[in-house]
């Protein structure tokens, strides 16, 4: 005899009703996005990050990430682990990141692409 899992149950107890599902369908939202912060606001955000980026940098506590960040031009210290990123570094990074990207899903119909 095979046991019944508790949402088994719950089914057989509702007399085999289940929740409907709707039909899957994309999701685009139709706004502009927000702009919560103007250009100046936003360079000065920018500013403050790589000279935090640069000033106090981040710890890490993987060799293998510390000797990564190094190779590619971060300022690692091993026997600490904090890495400081120079801003000419973070933006040449950056650069190089793509301004769109696709998520698969199991399902190979439903890809989202983000950006």
């Amino acid at each position: 005899m095979t046991r019944e899992t508790g949402r088994e149950r719950r089914t057989r107890e509702r007399g085999g009703q289940t929740v409907r599902q709707l039909p899957w369908r994309r999701l685009e939202n139709p706004w502009r996005p927000l702009e919560l912060l103007d250009a100046e606001q936003v360079e000065r955000v920018h500013a403050a990050s790589m000279r935090l980026l640069s000033d106090f940098g981040l710890e890490f506590q993987s060799e293998e990430a510390l000797a990564v960040l190094a190779r590619n031009g971060a300022v690692a210290d091993p026997s600490t682990g904090l890495v400081r990123f120079p801003p000419e570094v973070v933006e040449h990074w950056v650069a190089k990141a793509p301004r769109a990207f696709t998520v698969y899903s199991r399902n190979p119909d439903r890809p989202v692409t983000l950006g």
